[in-house]
C-alpha cells in the first residue's frame, strides 16, 4: 500500500483521497481513525494496531507535530514489541512508504491536520 501524496487535511493512498486521520494496515485496509482526546495518543487508541501486530507503527503526529504520543500508549507498542517511529506527518509518510516498499509488515497511523 502507497501514500500517493499528502497536504495539510488531505492524504493519497492508492490512488484514494482521505480527509479524516486514517491507520494504514499491510492488509491494505485503510481506517478512519479517531482519538479520545484529539492532539494526544493512547494507548485506547491504537488497539487495533496492538492486534494486529505490525513489527513497526509510524505515527504522524500531524503538519507542525501538534500530537503528542503519550507514556501508555509508547508502552503499550513496547510490550507488543511493536517498534515506534513518529514524526510529522510528511516526514512519517517518507518513513511508511520505504518500510512498506520492503515488505515489512507496517503499520501507519495519520493525523491531518495541525
Amino acid at each position: 500500500m502507497k501514500i500517493n501524496s499528502y497536504s495539510f487535511g488531505e492524504i493519497n493512498v492508492n490512488d484514494n483521497a482521505y480527509r479524516k486521520d486514517i491507520i494504514i494496515f499491510s492488509s491494505e485496509q485503510v481506517e478512519d481513525w479517531w482519538r479520545n482526546e484529539s492532539h494526544k495518543l493512547c494507548a485506547e487508541d491504537i488497539i487495533k494496531v496492538i492486534k494486529n501486530k505490525p513489527s513497526v507503527l509510524i505515527v504522524g503526529t500531524g503538519a507542525f507535530g501538534m500530537m503528542t504520543i503519550q507514556k501508555d500508549a509508547e508502552d503499550a507498542l513496547h510490550n507488543a514489541n511493536i517498534r515506534l517511529v513518529s514524526g510529522t506527518t510528511e516526514k512519517a509518510i517518507l518513513e511508511y512508504n520505504k518500510l512498506a516498499a520492503t515488505g515489512e509488515k507496517v503499520a501507519g497511523a495519520f493525523h491531518l491536520t495541525c
